[in-house]
């Protein structure tokens, strides 16, 4: 179980992180209405950042996972067979290759 002390430090850096993801769409929102020497630019590096810093959270995220050894929200494969017990699941890619064999043979026919 986590902890109540782990469980907000959590809740604080998710509302944080709204609050700057917020914070990027309303600059962006007002340099794309604001018409002075520069608004162009700077509009432009809003949207660049309003794209990247969500890309790179998720990153961060991802890395820590792979870091630690954790199942993060940003994990490939979070239920991957090859480290979890056997569930009778049949892996994605054999299913894939299984479809396409099958597709192949009643094509032939």
């Amino acid at each position: 179980m986590v902890s109540k002390k782990k469980e907000r430090g959590k809740q604080i850096a998710a509302i944080i992180g709204i609050v700057l993801l917020v914070c990027m769409y309303l600059l962006s929102l007002i340099f794309a209405i604001c018409s002075f020497p520069g608004a162009d630019r700077l509009f432009m590096a809003s949207l660049f950042a309003t794209v990247i810093v969500p890309i790179l959270i998720w990153v961060y995220i991802w890395i820590y996972g792979i870091a630690t050894h954790k199942k993060t929200i940003a994990s490939t494969f979070p239920d991957d067979p090859a480290t979890s017990e056997s569930t009778g699941d049949i892996p994605i890619a054999e299913s894939f290759t299984t479809a396409d064999s099958a597709s192949k043979a009643d094509s032939e026919s």
